[in-house]
């Protein structure tokens, strides 16, 4: 297991042009609020590696459905969300030894 930390500090100058969406389903996370999620689908964990490279800030918006293969369209999720700062990420390798 890795582990990579970062202290609180999140200011809308910080906040990014563009923000890479994160979908949720059966969970909504609203501000000031501490979130653990595991992340499973490929596509979902490039996401949040490349946040992690970068400023670790990402947006969190509930889907109406669970998890699709194909990926979401705009149409699957919820109109609000939340911009959301990774604190502290942990990845965990299948199969490992350990």
């Amino acid at each position: 297991m890795t582990q990579q930390q970062s202290p609180i500090a999140f200011s809308a100058e910080k906040m990014p042009k563009i923000l890479p969406i994160l979908p949720l389903f059966d969970v909504a996370l609203f501000p000031k609020m501490v979130l653990p999620l595991v992340v499973m689908q490929n596509v979902s964990i490039q996401l949040v590696d490349e946040a992690m490279s970068q400023n670790r800030i990402i947006g969190l918006i509930v889907s109406k459905e669970p998890a699709k293969e194909n990926g979401y369209t705009p149409k699957d999720l919820y109109t609000v969300g939340t911009s959301a700062m990774i604190l502290k990420m942990a990845k965990f390798w299948a199969f490992s030894p350990r």
